[in-house]
């Protein structure tokens, strides 16, 4: 840790700097258009994440890893390799997203086939005892925000009227949502 007295040494010295060059900035020539950030009730015109984005966000996120690169090896009953190939998961997702028009059917099938990975560590739904507290910690992991009071509401009452709703359909609707495959 620097010490008082080096801190002030460098403190001075940018004064000093800034004395120097404020002078030379001129006569305003270069005026600037006032800018304004965000404001109550904007909302920033979403970005889609990039294939290989979306990819590493979902590995990371839902997982707690990033994709892997590894070899599969297929054996006989006896042990014997027959045969070896490698796998690189991100390469094979994002070529595959790369290699279409719309992606978005594609990345569901990939959300899909993630929350329903053992590896995810999802809960069943009769493991939730309070829905209400588990979609609101889906949405602070994967949006990182609060859901609102009719998001909030909507996600609850489908998961006490269906038996289709459950952790997996949760976490896989936020992920599939337009908010989460944004920057």
């Amino acid at each position: 840790m620097a010490s008082l007295s080096s801190r002030l040494a460098r403190t001075s010295m940018f004064a000093a700097a800034l004395a120097v060059l404020l002078p030379a900035c001129g006569d305003g020539a270069y005026q600037f258009q006032e800018v304004t950030v965000g404001g109550e009730g904007d909302a920033r015109a979403p970005v889609a994440r990039s294939n290989s984005q979306f990819v590493r966000a979902i590995y990371s996120d839902l997982l707690g890893r990033a994709p892997e690169s590894y070899d599969f090896v297929v054996l006989d009953a006896q042990g014997n390799e027959l045969s070896r190939f490698a796998v690189d998961e991100q390469r094979f997702l994002v070529s595959a997203l790369d290699g279409i028009n719309d992606t978005d059917p594609l990345r569901a099938v990939i959300a899909a086939g993630l929350t329903s990975s053992p590896e995810a560590g999802l809960p069943d739904k009769s493991e939730v005892s309070d829905p209400e507290a588990f979609v609101t910690d889906q949405f602070h992991r994967f949006l990182g925000r609060d859901p609102g009071t009719w998001e909030l509401a909507a996600f609850v009452a489908d998961w006490k009227s269906s038996d289709a709703v459950n952790p997996r359909t949760v976490v896989r609707a936020l992920i599939a949502s337009r908010e989460y495959q944004s920057q």
